[in-house]
């Protein structure tokens, strides 16, 4: 009887949708559907994390892939509207461990890529950007005492200004806030705040819609050892 019933519904159910879906897809409901993306050739296993477009034809994705030896390295793909390519691009020398973790693309000739990239030392921050041609490595600075620094999102609101945040960790096993700034020719490190009595701050995400207004979000493991929300605005401080 039970049994029944269901295959009733199920099938009410069916015909509903049937009928529904023309209306749906005429009143311009939005549709997903599956894009083809390639992987690294040999790659044991590779990913995506983070996707920006700076319009309807040009978007670039960034992520990690694992070598046939293991080793994590960088991936960035880029789609000109019609079918997405891996680019090439560049790992520092020594690591065993780069990943891209944040994009963030201006225009179709201006993006930068942010992560981390580990070696016999710790980890680091990383940065890379695409200038229309090819992807390549900029210098970027560490936190003094970091063991261990990644820079989890960016955001470029133009091709000369862009910020990045993350975290860092030192040798008491605390992680602190970390921001980022490239202003067209050198990333410096921002002063960032961590909430009173927190023992591991992050920042996830980041937002800037222009060069001197910035809002970053993430997590914070309070006192209590609750883990809470955490949000971040930069401050532009004029002189008077």
């Amino acid at each position: 009887m039970r049994l029944g019933r269901y295959l009733t519904v199920v099938a009410v159910l069916a015909l509903t949708v049937g009928l529904a879906a023309p209306d749906a897809v005429a009143a311009g409901v939005p549709s997903w559907t599956t894009q083809s993306t390639p992987n690294p050739a040999g790659a044991k296993s590779s990913a995506l994390y983070a996707v920006s477009c700076s319009s309807a034809k040009a978007c670039t994705a960034a992520g990690t892939s694992v070598s046939r030896s293991g080793i994590h390295v960088s991936l960035a793909e880029r789609r000109n509207g019609t079918r997405w390519t891996i680019q090439a691009t560049p790992n520092p020398t020594g690591a065993r461990d780069s990943r891209l973790l944040g994009v963030s693309c201006s225009s179709a000739r201006a993006c930068t890529a942010a992560g981390t990239s580990e070696n016999d030392s710790g980890a680091g921050p990383l940065a890379e950007r695409w200038n229309g041609a090819r992807w390549v490595i900029q210098l970027t600075p560490d936190q003094p005492g970091a063991l261990v620094s990644a820079l989890d999102s960016v955001s470029c609101s133009s091709g000369t200004a862009c910020t990045a945040a993350g975290a860092y960790g030192n040798s008491s096993g605390s992680a602190g806030t970390l921001a980022e700034h490239w202003n067209g020719r050198m990333w410096t490190i921002q002063a960032t705040v961590n909430p009173s009595g927190a023992r591991d701050s992050q920042l996830e995400g980041i937002s800037c819609p222009t060069a001197t207004a910035c809002t970053a979000a993430g997590t914070d493991l309070n006192n209590a050892g609750v883990r809470v929300t955490l949000a971040e605005h930069q401050a532009v401080i004029t002189a008077r």
